[in-house]
């Protein structure tokens, strides 16, 4: 049961979703940002999923400020299914996400709207600032605007290149988006290629209009071992899903390749970032077990460095622990960047 803060307005142009938890310290610059907005035809659905620190005021005090904003207060539940939540009182026909602890250049709601109107195509995307306390970097999706049909699109997002699986970062007619976010971290990871898999066309506009605050506590930056299996998992999942609909099947091979890299990556990541020998060893032999479908690696896709790391993961685990354990004292891993925040 939850309530919603009734407002009143026309039916708008694009619907903006943000799921808020506990993020007091964010809401201000994230709420004005929506504000500040040159596109005004919109709503600003802003579901509160049990907070319990000051968010739900804050939320009600910009709700009683502007119309435009509708505020949903409910039970904690998570991410996946606030965002749901949103999406089901949405009034506009194209739908929008920000995270509640982060903001957006002026003109970008204007700027992907734009796009997706005058391409005529189902999904709108733009580059991103990766805002770090002291520094900020930019992500772009390409040079100026791009148009990709349903296949291209969906090669580069499985790909993980350029177009990532963010949901803010984008704008979505909503008859693309059949299926609901699973229950889990990554949950972006495993829905935004479904929700191409149904576009027409994708265009990509090469601007930074989304800041994403990189900061500690929130969930993608929480360490523990079960998020390596769990990204692991998500990908094992995306390549079954374009196997059984028979999307790209001229990538299948690529793409299953793909899950063997992503597997022996989380298992090398597990023998670097534990000290727990059984739990490091009880992990390494999961994942060995999910890789044994996968197999062989096909070396025109597979480096040689990692075959041999492969071949030594499903030949004998304990070598495998102590070579990556090893090599892990002299050089730096960075984090995937779905970890990052």
């Amino acid at each position: 049961i939850y309530y919603v803060k009734k407002t009143y307005m026309e039916k708008p142009k694009i619907s903006v979703i943000t799921a808020v938890y506990n993020t007091e310290k964010y809401l201000a610059e994230c709420f004005d940002s929506m504000l500040r907005q040159t596109l005004k035809e919109w709503e600003f659905i802003v579901v509160d999923d049990g907070s319990t620190d000051g968010s739900p005021a804050i939320c009600d005090k910009y709700a009683a400020k502007d119309s435009r904003i509708k505020v949903i207060h409910k039970a904690n539940s998570g991410l996946s299914d606030s965002r749901h939540v949103g999406m089901d009182v949405a009034k506009a026909d194209i739908i929008g996400f920000i995270d509640s602890d982060d903001w957006i250049e002026p003109d970008m709601f204007e700027t992907l709207y734009n796009a997706l109107v005058d391409s005529g195509a189902d999904i709108s995307t733009c580059g991103r600032y990766m805002d770090y306390v002291n520094k900020s970097k930019v992500q772009l999706p390409c040079k100026g605007t791009t148009i990709y049909n349903r296949d291209a699109a969906l090669d580069i997002i499985l790909e993980d290149k350029h177009i990532y699986s963010y949901v803010w970062d984008k704008l979505f007619r909503k008859e693309v988006l059949l299926e609901r976010m699973p229950s889990m971290l990554y949950e972006d990871y495993a829905t935004t290629f479904k929700w191409i898999s149904h576009a027409s066309k994708v265009v990509a506009v090469g601007r930074p209009l989304y800041h994403y605050r990189q900061r500690q506590g929130s969930i993608l930056n929480s360490s523990n071992l079960q998020r390596e299996i769990d990204f692991f998992s998500a990908d094992i999942a995306r390549y079954h899903y374009i196997v059984e609909h028979n999307l790209i099947p001229e990538r299948h091979e690529f793409f299953r390749n793909r899950v063997l890299r992503i597997g022996l990556g989380a298992a090398k990541k597990i023998c670097r970032s534990a000290n727990d020998k059984d739990v490091i060893k009880g992990n390494v032999l999961k994942i060995r077990d999910m890789l044994i479908p996968y197999l062989p690696a096909d070396s025109k896709i597979f480096k040689r460095k990692n075959r041999r790391r492969l071949r030594k993961l499903m030949e004998n685990p304990d070598r495998f622990i102590k070579a990556m354990q090893f090599t892990g004292h002299f050089k730096f891993e960075p984090k995937h960047r779905y970890f990052s925040k």
